[in-house]
């Protein structure tokens, strides 16, 4: 799928629309040089800079700047509305959603991992999506057994070695991708329930072990991206279809 530069993302002139039964995928880098990252800070609310000001690391600040602030500008396409314009309100875990006083109906979801971004953009149905990199040294066998349900844990011990961080990622962004599409963080309890992988790995549902979240069982793409990252959106239905549009109108 294409990966946007936040510079031409804001130079094209263009306005999207969504049938029904489709989703929208976009993946987008993070980088801008400092006279764009300056013009990008404009577009965002007062809430958006205060906490764009409390990072440490100008590199995570300025991630954070870009991926709000071209949150807004694809928003505004789909709404025939400036960045500003847009409001965003939040639920009990964080998750953004617009503001729905005036508002058509638009659902989203926005994950970033470094460099790179994934927004998920619906009519109306939630989604959720995550992106990962496979970078990070992490002890995949440790926190599968700590916070995957047991079978995704043997399916990822049983994988040959040089495979396992790979086999670990799928299942990480899909049950994050779930989380987000119910609503409710990664603190949630990720061993209630597990991904069920079919065909050649393509697809995936969830499958709820205990409990009611999720309450209903997600469809899960995975994405397929650069290599070095792992993505996933989850759906709420087998007949919605991805789109992963370009800059210009569609």
């Amino acid at each position: 799928m294409p990966v946007h530069s936040a510079a031409s993302l804001v130079a094209a002139d263009a306005a999207y629309c969504l049938d029904a039964e489709q989703i929208d995928v976009w993946a987008v880098d993070l980088h801008a040089a400092p006279a764009l990252l300056a013009h990008l800070e404009t577009w965002l609310a007062a809430d958006e800079l205060a906490r764009a000001r409390r990072f440490v690391f100008d590199r995570d600040r300025r991630r954070f700047v870009v991926a709000r602030a071209l949150l807004r500008l694809l928003l505004g396409r789909y709404l025939r509305q400036t960045p500003q314009e847009l409001s965003f309100v939040y639920g009990e875990a964080g998750k953004p959603s617009l503001d729905p006083r005036g508002q058509p109906a638009l659902e989203f979801n926005l994950s970033h991992s470094a460099d790179r971004a994934l927004l998920a953009v619906s009519s109306g149905v939630p989604i959720g999506v995550d992106i990962e990199s496979s970078t990070r040294a992490i002890d995949v066998l440790a926190i599968a057994n700590r916070y995957f349900y047991g079978s995704e844990y043997d399916s990822i011990a049983a994988a040959p070695a040089p495979l396992q961080r790979d086999a670990f990622l799928r299942h990480w962004v899909a049950k994050e991708a779930v989380l987000k599409g119910e609503g409710v963080g990664i603190g949630f309890a990720l061993e209630r329930f597990s991904i069920c992988f079919e065909g050649q790995g393509e697809r995936a549902r969830s499958i709820t072990h205990v409990g009611d979240v999720p309450a209903k069982p997600w469809c899960v793409r995975m994405l397929s991206l650069e290599p070095g990252w792992h993505g996933a959106v989850a759906l709420p239905a087998e007949s919605f279809t991805l789109r992963f549009p370009t800059c210009r109108p569609v």
